[in-house]
């Protein structure tokens, strides 16, 4: 008889589980949209973007960009204020500004003053008071490179030197201080930057006459007519007068 009362009694939770599934109600697809809208009515979503004027500054320039307020819904008062923070590559928050959006668009501009800037990689990140309130790894976050003023420190001349076959070409760069002396032994970094793309970099050192030799492929030349060359240099502190 027990045997026959656990069979009765699953049988018995077969029905059941089978009733339930049958009462379940089903939410029509358009009753889903509804709620979906409701929530973003609710909680309407915003992003900021920055347009830069260059990929890359120099100490003493002006930074220009454009600031561009993206939101799910039309429907909506969007926010009217955005905020940009400049941040340097210790993560210290080194200026902030209030950019007024009108129609969602907005301007502005920072001089990267050598007072307060130096050669560093810098992280511009964009939001709004809205924003603010959810996870901010939905901040726009930007990192621009600003170098050190070397044109004004410096002498510099870059001669192109292509090989027999045509397929190298050798950029030598001639590093001067300002009375005109080489800048011997002295580390160098450089990179080859087209738009926002870095399509080759490295390092090398100044010979004795202040001189550095930069190979590159047919590709790379042809990336560079339509770029630029990027360089930091470190001086040689040991040199004697």
């Amino acid at each position: 008889m027990k045997h026959i009362k656990l069979l009765t009694l699953s049988i018995g939770l077969l029905g059941i589980g089978t009733t339930y599934a049958q009462t379940t109600p089903t939410l029509p697809i358009n009753t889903i949209v509804e709620r979906v809208q409701k929530y973003f009515q609710v909680y309407p979503v915003e992003k900021v973007h920055l347009h830069f004027d260059k990929p890359y500054y120099a100490v003493g320039d002006t930074l220009w960009f454009s600031t561009y307020l993206s939101r799910n819904l039309a429907e909506y008062e969007p926010s009217k204020i955005a905020y940009v923070e400049v941040l340097n590559s210790r993560d210290s928050l080194i200026q902030t500004l209030k950019i007024p959006l009108d129609k969602g668009v907005g301007n502005g501009q920072i001089v990267l003053d050598p007072q307060f800037m130096s050669q560093d990689n810098y992280r511009f990140r964009a939001y709004t008071k809205w924003m603010a309130n959810f996870d901010n790894a939905y901040f726009f976050n930007k990192v621009v490179p600003i170098g050190d003023v070397i044109n004004k420190k410096l002498i510099t001349n870059i001669e192109f030197q292509n090989n027999i076959g045509g397929n190298k070409t050798q950029a030598v760069i001639q590093f001067r201080d300002r009375t005109g002396k080489p800048m011997i032994n002295s580390k160098i970094n450089w990179e080859f930057v087209s738009g926002w793309e870095t399509f080759d970099k490295g390092k090398a050192e100044t010979d004795g006459l202040g001189k550095v030799i930069i190979n590159l492929s047919a590709k790379e030349k042809a990336n560079l007519e339509k770029g630029q060359l990027k360089i930091s240099i470190q001086e040689n502190k040991n040199e004697k007068p």
